[in-house]
Protein backbone atom coordinates (compact mmCIF):
# COMPACT_ATOMS: atom_id res chain seq x y z
CA UNK A 1 0.00 0.00 0.00
CA UNK A 2 2.78 2.37 0.76
CA UNK A 3 4.29 1.60 -2.79
CA UNK A 4 0.83 2.80 -4.38
CA UNK A 5 0.46 5.14 -2.07
CA UNK A 6 3.62 6.88 -3.40
CA UNK A 7 2.98 6.03 -7.15
CA UNK A 8 -0.29 8.27 -7.07
CA UNK A 9 1.05 11.06 -4.90
CA UNK A 10 4.20 11.24 -6.95
CA UNK A 11 3.70 14.89 -8.23
CA UNK A 12 2.01 16.29 -5.74
CA UNK A 13 4.80 17.12 -3.24
CA UNK A 14 4.17 20.21 -1.17
CA UNK A 15 6.07 22.23 1.67
CA UNK A 16 4.43 22.91 4.97
CA UNK A 17 5.31 25.15 7.14
CA UNK A 18 6.60 22.58 10.38
CA UNK A 19 6.42 18.36 10.10
CA UNK A 20 3.97 16.89 11.97
CA UNK A 21 5.87 14.72 13.86
CA UNK A 22 2.95 12.24 14.84
CA UNK A 23 1.92 11.57 11.49
CA UNK A 24 5.33 10.30 10.64
CA UNK A 25 4.98 6.86 9.21
CA UNK A 26 7.85 4.82 11.15
CA UNK A 27 6.13 1.56 11.60
CA UNK A 28 7.89 -1.14 10.59
CA UNK A 29 5.70 -3.55 8.61
CA UNK A 30 5.16 -6.95 10.20
CA UNK A 31 4.29 -9.94 8.08
CA UNK A 32 6.64 -12.35 6.02
CA UNK A 33 4.64 -11.49 3.00
CA UNK A 34 5.03 -7.66 3.37
CA UNK A 35 8.67 -8.42 4.70
CA UNK A 36 9.63 -10.61 1.36
CA UNK A 37 7.71 -7.62 -1.10
CA UNK A 38 10.16 -5.00 0.49
CA UNK A 39 13.21 -6.90 0.02
CA UNK A 40 12.08 -7.62 -3.18
CA UNK A 41 11.87 -3.59 -3.75
CA UNK A 42 15.19 -3.01 -2.01
CA UNK A 43 16.98 -5.23 -4.51
CA UNK A 44 15.52 -2.87 -7.08
CA UNK A 45 17.38 0.72 -5.29
CA UNK A 46 20.44 1.05 -7.25
CA UNK A 47 21.72 3.27 -4.61
CA UNK A 48 21.29 0.46 -2.13
CA UNK A 49 24.07 -1.86 -4.50
CA UNK A 50 27.21 0.00 -2.64
CA UNK A 51 25.23 0.43 0.79
CA UNK A 52 26.81 -0.87 4.11
CA UNK A 53 29.83 -2.86 1.93
CA UNK A 54 32.97 -1.03 4.02
CA UNK A 55 33.51 1.38 7.20
CA UNK A 56 32.35 4.79 7.08
CA UNK A 57 29.35 7.28 6.33
CA UNK A 58 27.15 7.27 3.72
CA UNK A 59 24.10 9.79 3.42
CA UNK A 60 21.47 10.04 0.81
CA UNK A 61 18.79 13.17 0.35
CA UNK A 62 15.10 12.59 -0.83
CA UNK A 63 14.10 14.36 -3.65
CA UNK A 64 10.60 13.55 -5.36
CA UNK A 65 10.72 10.24 -3.88
CA UNK A 66 14.27 9.42 -5.19
CA UNK A 67 17.36 8.27 -3.16
CA UNK A 68 19.70 10.46 -4.72
CA UNK A 69 23.55 10.77 -2.71
CA UNK A 70 24.29 13.75 -0.56
CA UNK A 71 27.29 15.37 -1.64
CA UNK A 72 30.62 14.32 0.91
CA UNK A 73 31.69 18.01 0.63
CA UNK A 74 28.49 18.42 2.36
CA UNK A 75 28.13 16.04 4.91
CA UNK A 76 27.27 17.34 8.44
CA UNK A 77 25.42 20.30 6.47
CA UNK A 78 21.38 19.46 6.63
CA UNK A 79 18.46 21.53 4.89
CA UNK A 80 15.45 22.07 7.35
CA UNK A 81 13.23 21.58 4.31
CA UNK A 82 14.48 17.87 3.49
CA UNK A 83 14.77 14.55 4.99
CA UNK A 84 18.07 12.28 4.59
CA UNK A 85 18.83 8.94 5.14
CA UNK A 86 21.81 8.23 6.75
CA UNK A 87 24.15 4.95 7.09
CA UNK A 88 26.82 4.41 9.41
CA UNK A 89 28.86 1.30 8.82
CA UNK A 90 31.83 0.63 11.62
CA UNK A 91 33.59 -3.22 11.88
CA UNK A 92 33.19 -4.80 15.47
CA UNK A 93 35.30 -7.93 15.87
CA UNK A 94 35.91 -8.59 11.93
CA UNK A 95 31.91 -7.86 11.52
CA UNK A 96 30.31 -5.89 9.73
CA UNK A 97 27.59 -3.67 11.87
CA UNK A 98 25.19 -0.63 10.96
CA UNK A 99 23.35 2.15 12.25
CA UNK A 100 20.88 3.66 9.83
CA UNK A 101 18.95 6.87 10.47
CA UNK A 102 16.26 9.19 8.72
CA UNK A 103 16.88 12.79 9.63
CA UNK A 104 13.42 14.67 9.51
CA UNK A 105 13.99 18.46 9.35
CA UNK A 106 11.05 20.62 10.69
CA UNK A 107 10.05 21.98 7.50
CA UNK A 108 10.18 18.64 5.54
CA UNK A 109 7.08 17.72 3.27
CA UNK A 110 5.13 14.62 4.25
CA UNK A 111 5.65 12.90 1.04
CA UNK A 112 9.52 12.90 1.61
CA UNK A 113 9.47 11.61 5.42
CA UNK A 114 7.26 9.19 4.93
CA UNK A 115 9.69 8.15 1.98
CA UNK A 116 12.68 8.55 4.01
CA UNK A 117 10.67 6.16 7.07
CA UNK A 118 9.93 3.78 3.67
CA UNK A 119 13.32 3.76 2.20
CA UNK A 120 15.18 3.49 5.79
CA UNK A 121 12.88 0.07 6.46
CA UNK A 122 13.70 -1.06 2.69
CA UNK A 123 17.84 -0.29 3.35
CA UNK A 124 17.55 -2.37 6.86
CA UNK A 125 16.03 -4.85 5.01
CA UNK A 126 18.68 -5.04 2.01
CA UNK A 127 20.91 -5.44 5.28
CA UNK A 128 19.43 -8.58 6.33
CA UNK A 129 17.10 -6.64 9.06
CA UNK A 130 20.70 -6.50 11.50
CA UNK A 131 20.91 -2.59 11.23
CA UNK A 132 19.75 -0.67 14.21
CA UNK A 133 17.12 1.80 13.41
CA UNK A 134 17.04 5.58 14.51
CA UNK A 135 14.54 8.49 13.77
CA UNK A 136 16.28 11.64 14.04
CA UNK A 137 14.22 15.13 14.17
CA UNK A 138 15.70 18.77 13.78
CA UNK A 139 17.36 19.91 16.82
CA UNK A 140 17.15 16.95 18.94
CA UNK A 141 19.33 14.28 17.11
CA UNK A 142 20.69 12.04 19.53
CA UNK A 143 24.70 11.51 20.33
CA UNK A 144 25.28 8.97 17.89
CA UNK A 145 24.34 10.85 15.17
CA UNK A 146 26.34 13.98 16.16
CA UNK A 147 29.62 11.72 16.49
CA UNK A 148 29.65 11.12 13.03
CA UNK A 149 30.37 14.57 12.18
CA UNK A 150 33.81 16.47 13.17
CA UNK A 151 33.24 18.48 16.60
CA UNK A 152 30.03 16.69 16.70
CA UNK A 153 28.04 19.21 15.41
CA UNK A 154 25.68 19.77 12.45
CA UNK A 155 25.00 22.69 10.53
CA UNK A 156 21.40 23.17 9.76
CA UNK A 157 20.49 25.66 7.03
CA UNK A 158 16.91 27.29 5.67
CA UNK A 159 15.70 25.84 3.01
CA UNK A 160 15.70 22.53 0.99
CA UNK A 161 15.33 20.25 -2.77
CA UNK A 162 12.16 22.28 -3.49
CA UNK A 163 13.27 25.79 -2.61
CA UNK A 164 16.14 25.52 -4.59
CA UNK A 165 18.76 26.28 -1.94
CA UNK A 166 21.49 23.48 -1.63
CA UNK A 167 24.78 24.84 -2.07
CA UNK A 168 25.99 28.43 -1.86
CA UNK A 169 28.86 29.34 -3.99
CA UNK A 170 31.76 31.37 -2.66
CA UNK A 171 30.24 34.20 -4.67
CA UNK A 172 27.07 34.48 -4.19
CA UNK A 173 26.06 35.61 -0.51
CA UNK A 174 22.81 36.50 1.14
CA UNK A 175 23.08 37.72 4.55
CA UNK A 176 22.14 34.95 7.56
CA UNK A 177 21.95 34.46 10.94
CA UNK A 178 23.71 31.36 12.43
CA UNK A 179 22.87 30.08 16.04
CA UNK A 180 25.48 27.42 17.86
CA UNK A 181 24.46 26.14 20.69
CA UNK A 182 25.45 22.58 22.69
CA UNK A 183 27.56 21.32 25.16
CA UNK A 184 31.75 20.24 25.16
CA UNK A 185 29.95 17.25 23.98
CA UNK A 186 27.54 17.78 20.89
CA UNK A 187 27.24 21.11 18.95
CA UNK A 188 24.32 21.95 16.74
CA UNK A 189 24.51 24.79 14.02
CA UNK A 190 21.39 26.24 13.41
CA UNK A 191 20.28 29.16 10.85
CA UNK A 192 17.14 30.96 11.94
CA UNK A 193 15.65 34.26 11.96
CA UNK A 194 17.27 37.95 11.13
CA UNK A 195 15.39 39.28 14.28
CA UNK A 196 16.46 40.06 17.69
CA UNK A 197 13.52 38.02 19.12
CA UNK A 198 16.53 34.82 18.18
CA UNK A 199 18.91 35.81 20.19
CA UNK A 200 19.54 34.56 24.25
CA UNK A 201 22.54 34.57 26.74
CA UNK A 202 23.11 31.18 26.84
CA UNK A 203 24.52 30.84 23.12
CA UNK A 204 26.91 31.98 20.65
CA UNK A 205 25.60 34.09 16.79
CA UNK A 206 27.60 34.26 14.28
CA UNK A 207 26.35 36.79 11.87
CA UNK A 208 27.19 36.39 8.21
CA UNK A 209 27.18 39.23 5.78
CA UNK A 210 29.39 37.59 3.16
CA UNK A 211 32.79 39.28 3.37
CA UNK A 212 32.18 40.04 7.25
CA UNK A 213 31.33 38.15 10.01
CA UNK A 214 30.41 38.93 13.35
CA UNK A 215 30.25 36.98 16.22
CA UNK A 216 28.15 37.48 19.18
CA UNK A 217 29.00 35.58 22.41
CA UNK A 218 26.05 35.24 24.53
CA UNK A 219 27.07 36.36 28.16
CA UNK A 220 26.59 32.86 29.49
CA UNK A 221 27.85 31.03 26.87
CA UNK A 222 30.06 27.88 27.03
CA UNK A 223 33.95 27.35 26.35
CA UNK A 224 32.74 24.36 23.91
CA UNK A 225 30.12 26.67 21.77
CA UNK A 226 33.19 29.58 21.50
CA UNK A 227 35.21 27.36 20.54
CA UNK A 228 32.98 26.04 17.93
CA UNK A 229 32.08 29.25 16.60
CA UNK A 230 35.35 30.29 16.36
CA UNK A 231 35.84 26.93 14.02
CA UNK A 232 32.80 28.06 12.00
CA UNK A 233 34.27 31.39 11.08
CA UNK A 234 37.10 29.77 9.89
CA UNK A 235 35.68 27.57 7.84
CA UNK A 236 33.25 30.42 6.27
CA UNK A 237 36.66 32.35 5.52
CA UNK A 238 38.47 29.37 4.33
CA UNK A 239 35.23 29.10 1.61
CA UNK A 240 35.58 32.32 0.25
CA UNK A 241 39.11 32.57 -0.22
CA UNK A 242 40.40 34.19 3.11
CA UNK A 243 38.74 37.31 2.38
CA UNK A 244 36.32 37.28 5.34
CA UNK A 245 37.08 40.02 8.19
CA UNK A 246 35.85 38.05 11.39
CA UNK A 247 34.45 40.65 14.40
CA UNK A 248 34.12 39.19 17.70
CA UNK A 249 32.05 40.56 20.51
CA UNK A 250 30.40 39.73 24.15
CA UNK A 251 27.43 40.56 25.23
CA UNK A 252 27.30 44.18 26.90
CA UNK A 253 30.70 45.12 25.85
CA UNK A 254 30.30 48.69 24.04
CA UNK A 255 32.32 47.61 20.64
CA UNK A 256 31.49 50.59 18.40
CA UNK A 257 32.88 48.82 15.22
CA UNK A 258 30.77 45.66 15.86
CA UNK A 259 26.87 46.78 17.19
CA UNK A 260 25.86 49.50 15.04
CA UNK A 261 26.13 46.58 11.97
CA UNK A 262 25.01 43.59 14.06
CA UNK A 263 21.75 45.38 15.51
CA UNK A 264 21.19 47.10 11.95
CA UNK A 265 21.19 43.55 9.92
CA UNK A 266 18.58 42.23 12.67
CA UNK A 267 15.95 45.02 12.09
CA UNK A 268 17.58 47.36 14.86
CA UNK A 269 18.71 47.18 18.36
CA UNK A 270 16.49 45.16 20.90
CA UNK A 271 16.70 43.40 24.25
CA UNK A 272 18.22 40.16 24.52
CA UNK A 273 16.40 36.82 25.77
CA UNK A 274 17.89 36.09 29.18
CA UNK A 275 17.96 32.49 28.93
CA UNK A 276 20.77 30.68 30.18
CA UNK A 277 21.00 28.14 27.57
CA UNK A 278 22.57 25.58 30.22
CA UNK A 279 22.51 22.43 28.44
CA UNK A 280 24.46 20.31 31.08
CA UNK A 281 21.36 21.25 32.90
CA UNK A 282 19.09 19.87 30.95
CA UNK A 283 20.86 16.89 29.70
CA UNK A 284 21.05 16.10 33.69
CA UNK A 285 17.84 16.87 34.54
CA UNK A 286 16.55 14.33 30.85
CA UNK A 287 18.67 11.86 32.65
CA UNK A 288 16.56 11.14 35.49
CA UNK A 289 13.04 10.54 33.74
CA UNK A 290 13.53 6.89 32.92
CA UNK A 291 10.85 4.87 32.35
CA UNK A 292 10.70 0.98 30.64
CA UNK A 293 7.13 -0.32 29.34
CA UNK A 294 6.45 -3.82 28.11
CA UNK A 295 4.51 -3.75 25.00
CA UNK A 296 2.65 -7.37 24.93
CA UNK A 297 -0.16 -8.91 23.11
CA UNK A 298 -2.74 -9.80 25.40
CA UNK A 299 -6.88 -11.19 23.24
CA UNK A 300 -5.26 -10.20 19.97
CA UNK A 301 -4.68 -6.50 21.61
CA UNK A 302 -1.23 -4.89 21.68
CA UNK A 303 -0.53 -3.32 25.38
CA UNK A 304 1.62 -1.11 26.88
CA UNK A 305 1.73 -1.57 30.30
CA UNK A 306 4.95 0.00 32.92
CA UNK A 307 7.26 -2.25 34.78
CA UNK A 308 10.06 -1.20 37.07
CA UNK A 309 13.18 0.00 35.51
CA UNK A 310 15.48 -3.09 35.88
CA UNK A 311 17.28 -4.98 32.51
CA UNK A 312 15.84 -8.07 34.17
CA UNK A 313 12.71 -7.21 33.16
CA UNK A 314 13.65 -7.48 29.28
CA UNK A 315 12.13 -10.48 28.14
CA UNK A 316 12.57 -12.44 24.62
CA UNK A 317 8.79 -12.96 24.44
CA UNK A 318 7.62 -9.48 23.95
CA UNK A 319 8.97 -5.53 23.10
CA UNK A 320 10.07 -3.32 25.53
CA UNK A 321 9.82 0.39 25.61
CA UNK A 322 12.64 2.24 27.00
CA UNK A 323 12.58 6.20 28.03
CA UNK A 324 15.67 6.82 29.15
CA UNK A 325 15.73 10.46 29.29
CA UNK A 326 17.11 12.13 25.88
CA UNK A 327 16.24 9.22 24.09
CA UNK A 328 13.57 6.71 23.42
CA UNK A 329 14.70 3.02 22.96
CA UNK A 330 12.24 0.11 21.23
CA UNK A 331 13.77 -3.00 22.51
CA UNK A 332 12.81 -6.16 20.02
CA UNK A 333 13.06 -9.58 21.64
CA UNK A 334 13.36 -12.74 19.39
CA UNK A 335 10.35 -14.30 20.28
CA UNK A 336 8.16 -11.12 19.99
CA UNK A 337 4.92 -11.84 18.54
CA UNK A 338 4.08 -10.29 15.04
CA UNK A 339 1.78 -7.40 16.02
CA UNK A 340 4.55 -6.66 18.86
CA UNK A 341 7.07 -5.99 16.36
CA UNK A 342 4.82 -4.22 13.92
CA UNK A 343 3.31 -1.96 16.41
CA UNK A 344 6.30 -1.01 18.60
CA UNK A 345 7.91 2.29 16.76
CA UNK A 346 4.55 3.81 16.35
CA UNK A 347 3.74 3.13 20.34
CA UNK A 348 6.80 4.50 20.98
CA UNK A 349 5.39 7.76 19.34
CA UNK A 350 2.44 7.22 20.56
CA UNK A 351 4.30 7.24 24.35
CA UNK A 352 5.72 10.83 23.79
CA UNK A 353 1.96 12.01 23.39
CA UNK A 354 0.28 10.18 25.62
CA UNK A 355 3.12 11.02 28.67
CA UNK A 356 3.66 14.76 26.68
CA UNK A 357 7.26 13.87 26.21
CA UNK A 358 8.88 16.12 23.51
CA UNK A 359 7.72 15.00 20.63
CA UNK A 360 11.20 15.39 18.64
CA UNK A 361 12.95 12.57 21.01
CA UNK A 362 15.33 10.41 18.85
CA UNK A 363 13.50 7.28 18.47
CA UNK A 364 15.81 3.69 18.29
CA UNK A 365 14.73 0.48 17.89
CA UNK A 366 17.41 -2.36 18.74
CA UNK A 367 17.18 -5.93 18.31
CA UNK A 368 17.76 -8.54 20.90
CA UNK A 369 21.66 -9.25 21.09
CA UNK A 370 22.51 -5.50 19.44
CA UNK A 371 22.07 -3.99 22.32
CA UNK A 372 25.38 -0.98 22.34
CA UNK A 373 26.60 0.97 24.87
CA UNK A 374 24.43 3.19 25.58
CA UNK A 375 21.33 1.54 26.45
CA UNK A 376 22.98 -0.71 28.46
CA UNK A 377 24.48 1.80 30.51
CA UNK A 378 21.47 3.51 31.12
CA UNK A 379 20.51 0.71 33.87
CA UNK A 380 23.22 0.72 34.97
CA UNK A 381 23.36 4.40 35.72
CA UNK A 382 19.87 4.87 37.13
CA UNK A 383 19.84 6.13 40.69
CA UNK A 384 23.54 6.15 41.41
CA UNK A 385 23.99 9.41 43.30
CA UNK A 386 25.77 11.17 46.45
CA UNK A 387 24.74 12.34 49.33
CA UNK A 388 22.51 15.20 49.18
CA UNK A 389 20.85 14.57 45.87
CA UNK A 390 23.43 15.61 43.54
CA UNK A 391 24.96 13.37 41.20
CA UNK A 392 27.93 11.50 41.41
CA UNK A 393 30.78 13.19 40.12
CA UNK A 394 28.71 16.50 39.77
CA UNK A 395 31.54 18.57 41.59
CA UNK A 396 33.70 17.66 39.50
CA UNK A 397 32.41 18.33 35.99
CA UNK A 398 30.95 21.50 37.30
CA UNK A 399 34.79 22.50 38.22
CA UNK A 400 35.62 21.01 34.38
CA UNK A 401 33.18 23.15 32.86
CA UNK A 402 33.64 26.47 34.81
CA UNK A 403 37.35 25.88 33.95
CA UNK A 404 36.81 25.14 30.06
CA UNK A 405 34.09 28.39 29.59
CA UNK A 406 37.19 30.21 31.29
CA UNK A 407 39.30 28.98 28.68
CA UNK A 408 37.20 29.43 25.79
CA UNK A 409 36.69 32.64 26.99
CA UNK A 410 40.35 33.25 26.68
CA UNK A 411 40.79 31.99 23.53
CA UNK A 412 37.86 34.16 22.45
CA UNK A 413 40.22 37.07 23.06
CA UNK A 414 43.23 35.77 21.27
CA UNK A 415 41.11 34.78 17.98
CA UNK A 416 37.96 33.24 16.76
CA UNK A 417 37.66 29.86 17.66
CA UNK A 418 40.46 29.23 19.89
CA UNK A 419 39.57 26.84 22.64
CA UNK A 420 40.92 24.91 25.41
CA UNK A 421 43.69 23.14 23.33
CA UNK A 422 45.49 25.82 22.35
CA UNK A 423 45.11 27.84 25.37
CA UNK A 424 46.79 24.48 27.51
CA UNK A 425 49.70 24.91 24.89
CA UNK A 426 49.91 28.79 25.77
CA UNK A 427 49.82 28.49 29.16
CA UNK A 428 52.79 26.06 28.81
CA UNK A 429 54.87 28.07 26.84
CA UNK A 430 54.08 30.89 29.42
CA UNK A 431 55.69 28.78 31.99
CA UNK A 432 58.91 27.85 30.19
CA UNK A 433 59.48 31.31 29.49
CA UNK A 434 58.85 32.25 32.92
CA UNK A 435 61.36 29.70 34.08
CA UNK A 436 64.25 30.93 31.46
CA UNK A 437 63.57 34.32 32.88
CA UNK A 438 64.19 33.60 36.73
CA UNK A 439 67.73 31.31 35.27
CA UNK A 440 68.60 34.55 33.70
CA UNK A 441 68.09 36.24 37.06
CA UNK A 442 69.64 34.11 39.40
CA UNK A 443 72.69 34.20 37.03
CA UNK A 444 73.34 37.97 37.07
CA UNK A 445 72.52 38.29 40.90
CA UNK A 446 75.05 35.55 41.67
CA UNK A 447 75.30 33.64 44.86
CA UNK A 448 75.23 36.23 47.03
CA UNK A 449 71.21 36.43 46.10
CA UNK A 450 70.97 33.30 44.99
CA UNK A 451 68.65 31.52 47.82
CA UNK A 452 66.79 34.51 47.74
CA UNK A 453 65.93 34.15 44.37
CA UNK A 454 65.33 30.15 44.28
CA UNK A 455 62.83 31.05 47.12
CA UNK A 456 60.43 33.17 45.45
CA UNK A 457 61.03 31.27 42.31
CA UNK A 458 59.53 28.27 44.06
CA UNK A 459 57.00 30.39 45.47
CA UNK A 460 55.42 31.22 42.02
CA UNK A 461 56.29 28.35 40.04
CA UNK A 462 54.42 25.43 42.96
CA UNK A 463 50.92 27.10 42.44
CA UNK A 464 51.26 27.42 38.36
CA UNK A 465 51.99 23.85 38.52
CA UNK A 466 49.43 22.76 41.04
CA UNK A 467 47.21 24.63 38.40
CA UNK A 468 48.64 22.91 35.15
CA UNK A 469 48.50 19.71 36.73
CA UNK A 470 45.18 19.82 37.85
CA UNK A 471 44.31 21.33 34.27
CA UNK A 472 45.35 18.38 32.58
CA UNK A 473 44.22 15.55 34.68
CA UNK A 474 40.31 17.73 34.60
CA UNK A 475 40.23 19.33 31.36
CA UNK A 476 38.63 18.24 28.47
CA UNK A 477 41.55 19.00 26.11
CA UNK A 478 41.47 16.24 24.03
CA UNK A 479 38.42 17.63 22.31
CA UNK A 480 40.57 17.44 18.46
CA UNK A 481 41.94 14.40 19.10
CA UNK A 482 38.78 12.32 19.93
CA UNK A 483 37.18 14.14 16.93
CA UNK A 484 39.70 12.51 14.75
CA UNK A 485 39.43 9.34 16.27
CA UNK A 486 35.75 9.42 15.17
CA UNK A 487 36.25 10.95 11.49
CA UNK A 488 36.00 7.87 9.30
Amino acid sequence: FLFLFLCLRKNTMLKQKEYDILNSNIAGLGTDLEKNVRAAAAACEKEWKNAGKKEGLQIWRIEKFQVVPWAKEEYGHFYDGDSYIILKTTKVENKLVWDVHFWLGLSTSQDEAGTAAYKTVELDDYLGTFPTQHREVQGNESELFLSYFPNNAITILSGGVDSGFNHVTPEEYRTRLLHIKGTAKSVRILECDLSVSSLNSGDIFLLDKGLEVYQMNGAKSSGGERMRAGQLARAIDHERKGEVTIKVAEQGDGDADFWPVFWEALGGKGKISDKSGCDEDAAAEASETKKLFCLKEDGGDVKLNQVSFDKKNLDSSDVFIMDQGNEIFVWVGKNASEKERKGGLQHAQNYLSKYKRPLALPITRIMEGGERELFNTAFENKGKKKKGGKKKGSSSKDKEKELNELLGMFGGLLAPGVGPCVVGGVFVTLILLFLVLMALLLGYFGEAGQSIHVAILTALLLPLFVVFAWFVKEAPLQVEKSDDKKKN
